[in-house]
């Protein structure tokens, strides 16, 4: 029972103060009239519309939950279109913009919930005014417009896994019951693959930090996105380093699926795969991995100041003078 589960206070999923009291009235009232043998029909659907409007809203007066987390969003073939770090996604977004989701879900952070923050990010004012002009979801929960475009090869990973339900497994949950935590990685796209069999590549490492002329590693699995989700080395995929959309540096994954890259400058960058391997049967149409790579200015060390000789010379006075 809804009045069971109200908790007041301030945080997210708890309720503003009085709401309890005020839903408990309601109830009251309601019993009252049910008790009345000399209640009319328009007392008793006054006291039941009275009551259902105090159950909405007990409903309306829950804060809303808050997660942070990661949208790689790819709307076109072999390439991510856009990435939102960070971003913040409640569970009233997709309320708010007329999308509905399961009474049992209303109050956590769901896949329409995130769908409809991206777009918002995106399309701005566009989506807000028309969202089903970009966004459609049935009541089922299932999606047949993205990105303003009509299809229903639509597809995502949570944390580069399959969400499914927990009492079925194998079994891919909806865009309305699918819930998403604090920190996901949430990545949606389109399938490009006429047959469905695009490959979905993501990077071990989703964050990088390396030092300026200092090679560092990065390692690239893959599974098809629609059939076995068990992961494997992709190998002679070329990872590519981005500054912004320009290519400033590739290598080639070997067959454990690792590639070593060094990049000479410091700043921050993005890390994907332009192409892989065509396979003769499944072809190379794939969905593109993303991972943030920060490069930092090479540590200062007595060598660089000094120089290598100097160095080992001040060892060689001192290793002398304790002999004397």
């Amino acid at each position: 029972m809804l009045l069971d589960t109200i908790v007041e206070g301030t945080k997210p999923g708890q309720y503003a103060e009085g709401t309890k009291n005020a839903l408990t009235n309601a109830i009251q009232a309601a019993e009252q009239v049910a008790q009345d043998d000399s209640a009319d029909k328009t007392a008793v659907d006054e006291a039941i519309a009275s009551l259902s409007a105090a159950i909405a809203a007990a409903k309306d007066a829950r804060l809303p939950e808050e997660v942070t987390i990661t949208i790689i969003a790819q709307n076109e073939q072999n390439a991510y279109s856009n990435v939102q770090s960070a971003i913040k996604v409640t569970s009233d977004d997709a309320k708010n913009a007329g999308y509905e989701k399961p009474e049992a879900y209303e109050g956590q952070v769901t896949v329409i919930d995130a769908l409809v923050s991206y777009h918002k990010a995106v399309y701005g004012d566009a989506f807000i005014e028309n969202p089903q002009d970009y966004l459609v979801m049935s009541s089922q929960g299932y999606l047949s417009k993205i990105f303003g475009v009509e299809t229903y090869n639509i597809g995502y990973f949570v944390n580069d896994e399959l969400a499914e339900y927990a009492d079925r497994p194998g079994i891919g949950s909806v865009a309305n019951d699918t819930v998403l935590s604090n920190g996901d990685i949430f990545n949606v796209f389109r399938y490009f693959d006429e047959y469905w069999a695009d490959k979905y590549l993501y990077f071990e490492e989703k964050e990088i930090t390396a030092e300026a002329s200092t090679e560092f590693e990065i390692n690239l699995k893959s599974f098809f996105a629609m059939m076995d989700h068990t992961p494997a080395a992709e190998e002679g995929a070329v990872v590519a380093i981005k500054d912004g959309d320009e290519v400033i540096a590739t290598a080639v994954t070997d067959e454990n699926g690792k590639a070593v890259i060094k990049i000479d400058e410091a700043g921050t960058f993005d890390i994907t795969v332009s192409e892989i391997e065509e396979d003769d049967i499944w072809g190379d149409i794939f969905i593109a991995p993303y991972a943030k790579l920060t490069v930092t200015e090479p540590s200062v060390s007595l060598d660089r100041i000094y120089g290598a000789t100097r160095y080992e010379t001040s060892f060689k006075i001192a290793d002398r003078l304790k002999k004397n």
